[in-house]
C-alpha cells in the first residue's frame, strides 16, 4: 500500500507580520471571492452590516472585485487556517481616512467555520498590522444590531 505524506505549506509568501496565532492573511484573488461568495449568501447578507447590501452573484461579486485594484487605501486578504492552508474567511480594510489615520474593516467568515477564533484572529493580526506597519490609530467596525458574533467579537 502506498502512503502519501502531505506537507502543507503556505500557498505563497506571507509577511510576519500577517501571521496571527491560528491563521494568516494573505492577498485575496478575483478567484477567492468567486469561490467562497456563498459564505456571504449563506450569512443572510443583510444581517451582516448596518447598511444595504447589493446581492449579487459569485461571479458578479468577483468581476467587481476585479475592477477594484488595491490600494494603500483599501484592500481585501484571505483569512487562512495555518494548519492545512485553508482559505476559513476574509477581511478587508476601507474607508481608509489619511487625516484622522483611520480606517474600517470588514470581515466575513465561513459558516462552518464560526466560533472556533478565526475571526478574533483575524482582526487582531489585520489591526496589528494597520496599527504597526500603516501608521493608523483608529480601526472602526460596524455590524448589525442583531448580528450577535461580530459584537462579541468587535468587544
Amino acid at each position: 500500500m502506498n502512503v502519501k505524506t502531505v506537507v502543507h505549506k503556505r500557498e505563497v509568501p506571507v509577511p510576519q507580520s500577517l501571521i496571527g496565532k491560528k491563521t494568516y492573511l494573505r492577498p485575496a484573488t478575483a478567484e477567492d471571492i468567486q469561490n467562497t461568495y456563498h459564505w456571504t449568501l449563506l450569512s443572510e447578507p443583510q444581517s451582516l452590516t448596518s447598511r444595504p447590501r447589493l446581492l449579487l452573484t459569485a461571479s458578479e461579486a468577483a468581476e467587481r472585485f476585479r475592477k477594484q485594484e488595491p490600494t494603500i487605501e483599501r484592500q481585501t486578504f484571505m483569512i487562512v487556517r495555518q494548519d492545512d492552508s485553508t482559505p476559513v474567511g476574509t477581511i478587508s480594510f476601507f474607508n481608509y481616512n489619511h487625516l484622522n489615520r483611520s480606517a474600517e474593516i470588514g470581515i466575513i467568515i465561513d459558516p462552518d467555520e464560526r466560533r472556533k477564533g478565526h475571526a478574533t484572529d483575524g482582526i487582531r493580526t489585520l489591526c496589528r498590522y494597520l496599527f504597526m506597519y500603516r501608521g493608523l490609530n483608529k480601526v472602526v467596525m460596524e455590524t448589525a444590531e442583531n448580528n450577535k458574533g461580530m459584537i462579541k467579537v468587535a468587544e
